[in-house]
């Protein structure tokens, strides 16, 4: 896994709002984190194929208009460049059964999307700094 900084972190989900509202609480925390935002998995995965972009994790709607989460995150790590990336499923809800379905499909964690920023923040700053202990120096 890579650990270079500052962290880059990709956000796929089809509503600008949702990508908005993770951006903001981004900038708010004191974390070198870059974030990369797609509204489309294809584009997505076909930027990390390239090598357009190579992010150190990334986050995942698990609902799209189009498509869905799981349908994305087969895309992603069935592709031998790219499905050693982190991958954290963020939802407005998510059942045991989907939980699970997600967590064989390898998954790093699954996530109730926040209602707040400030929820939002405490959120990714606790799974940032598990998943890359050299961001606690900077909190």
């Amino acid at each position: 896994m890579k650990t270079s900084l500052p962290l880059v972190c990709l956000v796929i989900d089809d509503d600008a709002d949702d990508i908005d509202f993770f951006k903001m609480a981004v900038s708010n925390l004191s974390l070198p984190i870059e974030v990369l935002a797609f509204t489309d998995c294809n584009l997505a995965i076909e930027k990390l194929l390239n090598s357009e972009i190579d992010p150190h994790v990334i986050v995942l709607d698990s609902r799209f208009n189009t498509t869905n989460g799981h349908e994305c995150l087969e895309k992603i790590k069935t592709k031998l460049d790219i499905k050693e990336i982190p991958v954290i499923i963020v939802t407005g809800g998510i059942s045991e059964i989907e939980e699970a379905q997600y967590a064989d499909a390898g998954v790093y964690k699954s996530l109730k999307k926040p209602n707040t920023i400030e929820d939002l923040q405490t959120l990714l700053k606790t799974e940032f700094t598990l998943l890359f202990p050299s961001l606690k120096k900077y909190i």
